[in-house]
């Protein structure tokens, strides 16, 4: 919510947290494409036959909010494709 409020300029009248939460991300993504970012692992080449390969060189380290596994990297690249 801060997020859209802060950087996207969002006023957030009216709306839930939950609607001025994807207002902000509905911007971000708007952004990306205007400047020509990829916004899957797809559209810079990927497949999902790589996954493995790109999952088994992924360093993960046991820190932050939640500690992920190679097979939390794998299902989130497979939704990125």
């Amino acid at each position: 919510m801060r997020f859209a409020k802060n950087v996207w300029n969002i006023s957030g009248d009216g709306m839930s947290d939950e609607q001025i939460a994807e207002a902000g991300l509905q911007a971000l993504k708007a952004w990306m494409l205007e400047i020509g970012l990829p916004l899957t692992i797809s559209e810079v080449g990927a497949t999902a036959d790589m996954i493995p390969g790109i999952t088994e060189t992924t360093v993960v380290y046991p820190a932050g909010y939640l500690n992920l596994t190679k097979e939390d990297v794998a299902a989130i690249l497979k939704e990125s494709l």
